[in-house]
């Protein structure tokens, strides 16, 4: 599914450029995302934030006062502003959120837990002094959107009991009440086997001990990890 920016998201995107230019700097940081998100005043990431009970004004204070520069950097409007190492991990991430929580259009939301997500931002500092983080955030977009919870990425085919599919018994029951994860962006492209094991839904493996243990050992290596596993379909191989 690829996501693509709201017309709000895009208007953030454009506010973030002249919030940098109003405060004098020559660069658009992920505190400037932020402020954008602000500046719009509407959009779910503001009500989040409403709802947790931040003063918006002191928070965007707070902000200004920290970024602004005494002497400002002349820009012109049509002068193109680079984005920080962080701000570009920023706007690379919000797709995965988006993705993440299932929606085809990339929204405020979105952006809020993309920049919750780098602990070393001014905006995850301010915020975790008032008690919100990454996951308190995520847990109210979760709430407002019941399509919203990311799950083990699945085939067609595998309506049955295969490998990964949550089954009708205690484990499966466990798997699917669980509706938050402390990896929920990682848990969208891959399948946590630690987990899948300790809630019993591996398929049982016999008689490939020997192989397993070399396979372990191989992967344990530093270097020339790569096994290779070879062999006539329906052989074991998977």
């Amino acid at each position: 599914m690829d996501s693509q920016f709201s017309q709000r998201v895009k208007d953030i995107l454009g506010y973030s450029k002249e919030e940098a230019i109003r405060l004098g700097n020559s660069h658009i940081s992920p505190e400037h995302l932020f402020l954008g998100i602000l500046r719009d005043g509407e959009g779910v990431a503001v009500e989040i934030l409403i709802n947790q009970g931040i003063d918006l004004m002191v928070l965007k204070g707070s902000l200004e006062k920290s970024i602004k520069v005494d002497i400002p950097v002349s820009v012109a409007d049509n002068e193109v502003l680079p984005l920080l190492r962080s701000t570009e991990r920023i706007l690379k991430l919000v797709y995965l959120e988006a993705k993440a929580l299932k929606s085809p259009v990339i929204e405020s939301e979105h952006l809020l837990l993309a920049i919750l997500k780098d602990e070393n931002t001014l905006v995850t500092r301010f915020l975790s002094e008032m008690d919100v983080d990454y996951q308190s955030v995520r847990r109210m977009v979760e709430a407002g959107s019941p399509s919203a919870k990311a799950d083990y990425p699945r085939d067609e085919d595998d309506e049955g009991q295969g490998f990964g599919a949550q089954g009708k018994g205690p484990a499966g029951n466990a798997a699917s009440a669980k509706s938050s994860s402390d990896t929920p962006v990682l848990d969208n492209f891959g399948i946590d086997l630690t987990k899948a094991a300790e809630e019993g839904r591996l398929d049982p493996v016999v008689g490939r001990e020997r192989e397993i243990e070399r396979l372990a050992q191989i992967l344990s290596r530093r270097k020339k990890n790569n096994p290779v596993l070879i062999g006539e379909p329906g052989v074991g191989k998977s």
